[in-house]
């Protein structure tokens, strides 16, 4: 049991009777006894409210806890996303564009192929640009083996050239 609790029990035994001192009649030793009791309940129910803040607290600090571990856990794939774009656009895309978007290899300048980072690219939107990667355009190829992530993967990869600007 808890102490508060041993106290209120100590209190009532202890009182139940007049003490027999002659100047402490029944009702005084009663009042006594309430007082008592009543400061042992506010102990108690303080106890209580102390015991219920810190258990919020820690319930707080837990699921803050579960929020941050779960966006690593989620911000994870978009890294291993990237690197997949960055080896699908090596394998697929650089032997005309380049390595770096810009178009200046030997088939980019026979095809004239326009620079990634460029406004005109750029300014396309996400659809024109999957278009473009799985149906093909001018004299680009269709890509039609690559996944719908895949080229999803590689709008965002060439947005980036933008960003390299």
């Amino acid at each position: 049991m808890g102490r508060n609790v041993l106290r209120i029990q100590e209190c009532i035994a202890r009182n139940k009777e007049p003490t027999g001192h002659g100047s402490l009649d029944y009702d005084t030793v009663q009042d006594r006894r309430c007082a008592e009791l009543d400061q042992l309940r506010a102990d108690i129910s303080t106890g209580r409210e102390n015991m219920r803040k810190t258990t919020n607290w820690v319930a707080g600090i837990t699921a803050a806890g579960i929020v941050l571990v779960g966006i690593a856990f989620l911000s994870a794939p978009a890294k291993a996303d990237t690197a997949a774009a960055e080896a699908t656009y090596k394998a697929k895309c650089a032997m005309c564009h380049g390595a770096d978007g810009k178009g200046e290899t030997a088939t980019g300048k026979a095809m004239k192929v326009k620079d990634f980072a460029s406004e005109d690219v750029q300014k396309m939107s996400d659809a024109d640009l999957t278009d473009a990667i799985a149906k093909g355009k001018a004299k680009m190829p269709a890509f039609k083996t690559l996944t719908p992530d895949q080229v999803k993967d590689l709008v965002a990869y060439v947005r980036s050239f933008g960003k390299k600007k």
